[in-house]
């Protein structure tokens, strides 16, 4: 059976099930689908070209950029996080490896909390919160997904 993206994704903005989205699927790098539907806002029409945060959406993404490197020979799953960013070693993460972060066990499940009061895109300040910061557990020795 199957199922065409576009009338899923009407039928979800139908049924009120979901209020607006979007959705393409592109191979081979032809773009098949570009559709949307519902509103961003409750009124506003949600449209292809429609910012939205991404969150956990990225992970896969990043993971595979790494792998792909791996895959390459350019990078081991074991090296150490402080090979490329030494400053990263800082109060217990000096063992922390590419493993550790692809399988959420770095032990920096969250920003600290200073990060409240950061814009989400103030790259350096956030870097520099993730050098200083203490892990809640030693790298390797636990699991908890990384929000952000």
């Amino acid at each position: 059976m199957t199922i065409d993206p576009s009338e899923a994704l009407d039928q979800l903005v139908a049924s009120g099930q979901e209020p607006g989205a979007g959705v393409a699927v592109v191979h081979n790098g032809v773009v098949e689908v570009d559709h949307s539907g519902g509103t961003r806002d409750g009124s506003s029409p949600w449209t292809s070209d429609t910012l939205v945060m991404t969150f956990s959406v990225a992970k896969p993404f990043a993971a595979l950029t790494v792998l792909d490197a791996v895959a390459e020979g350019a990078l081991d799953v074991d090296t150490r996080v402080t090979s490329f960013w030494p400053a990263y070693g800082a109060h217990g993460k000096e063992s922390t490896t590419v493993r550790h972060l692809l399988s959420h066990q770095a032990g920096l499940p969250t920003f600290p909390e200073e990060a409240l009061h950061v814009a989400y895109d103030d790259r350096d300040t956030l870097v520099e919160l993730l050098t200083v910061a203490a892990p809640v557990h030693s790298p390797g020795v636990g699991v908890a997904e990384h929000a952000l």
